[in-house]
């Protein structure tokens, strides 16, 4: 069971940099360039990295410690704080505040992760948000590319994460890239075997051959994937399909009453009443991509993603933050498997 997401850049391989609350928060970082895409702060190159050499070339490698808080009370006196701070040691820049038996986890595991992984996958992005409080990178998985219609490919991706913020643990999470308009649909899910995650408590060192075992299973998903896609994508859709699957996918949005006018009485919300709607309406008839496969509840599908998820559009920056780490997760689940019940009713 995938989570399926669009993210709307013009280089595959970007995606990731908009994982941050905004742009900026990309400090650094090593990037493959794969259609002239602009990166800011950084390294480019053409080609792909080994996985050491790409986190050396993003600076990746530093080190963090935990290092005692203090505070002064009213009179003036300072005392030592109950929590402690998380402090780069190459900058000295403290990245997050955490309890004392929190578990340091360095960033030369998540470089484990990816050497683990050196024959399954190619090397995409190496990045660090926040001056490093997150340190993250994106892999192609080798052998996964498909095409939902002719000239719509997709494709299977590894993202390993790491955060020294207090509040991100140490995981991996698979996503489904649109290679085409380099649009991102599907993101990690529930499931065990697409969501390795661990907190920062005892066991946060923990072994990661769970995690390289379970690319296995990514390949084998990712066909269960596609196929659904494909079923979207051969299914015709009307207006009246697609109020349908709106109103199902906003049922929460337009429950209970609404009341526009103090002298009118309340009455039932409708799709009309949202905001999004106007949006998603936009994107079905023009949104990037949309000459795939149109006039289907594949088209429609792309559309709400889109509008939920992309970092192109409305706080486009603040989406994969969500996505990645919030709550948006379940909801972009929940679109999936509403379209593809109803293309299966």
């Amino acid at each position: 069971m995938a989570v399926y997401i669009r993210v709307l850049t013009r280089d595959v391989s970007t995606y990731l940099l908009h994982m941050s609350e905004t742009l900026r928060e990309m400090n650094s970082g090593w990037l493959l360039k794969a259609d002239g895409s602009q990166f800011n702060s950084g390294v480019i190159t053409d080609h792909s990295l080994p996985a050491r050499e790409a986190f050396e070339t993003a600076g990746a490698l530093f080190t963090v410690s935990k290092h005692p808080l203090f505070f002064k009370d009213a009179i003036g006196q300072e005392h030592e704080s109950n929590g402690v701070g998380l402090v780069r040691q190459d900058t000295g820049r403290e990245l997050g505040v955490v309890t004392a038996n929190y578990e340091v986890v360095q960033n030369d595991r998540l470089l484990e992760m990816a050497e683990a992984l050196r024959d399954e996958v190619s090397m995409e992005t190496v990045v660090l948000i926040q001056h490093g409080a997150k340190v993250a990178f994106t892999a192609q998985i080798k052998g996964t590319n498909s095409d939902v219609v002719p000239g719509d490919t997709v494709g299977k991706r590894i993202v390993g994460y790491l955060g020294h913020d207090g509040k991100t643990g140490i995981g991996a999470l698979f996503t489904t890239v649109r290679v085409v308009c380099s649009n991102t649909l599907a993101l990690a899910t529930a499931k065990a075997s697409d969501l390795k995650r661990l907190t920062h408590k005892g066991g946060a060192n923990a072994d990661v051959t769970t995690l390289i075992e379970s690319i296995n299973v990514a390949r084998e998903s990712f066909d269960q994937e596609v196929e659904g896609l494909k079923l979207l994508a051969n299914t015709p859709m009307t207006n009246d399909l697609c109020r349908e699957f709106l109103e199902r996918v906003f049922a929460k949005e337009i429950a209970g009453q609404i009341k526009k006018d103090k002298d009118a009485p309340a009455r039932d919300k409708t799709l009309e009443d949202l905001r999004i709607t106007k949006h998603i309406y936009r994107a079905v008839n023009n949104g990037l991509g949309h000459q795939y496969a149109p006039n289907t509840l594949y088209s429609a599908f792309n559309a709400v993603t889109e509008v939920l998820t992309s970092p192109l559009t409305g706080r486009g920056e603040s989406k994969l933050g969500s996505l990645w780490f919030g709550v948006n997760r379940n909801r972009v689940e929940a679109v999936r498997e509403i379209a593809l019940e109803l293309a299966t009713a």
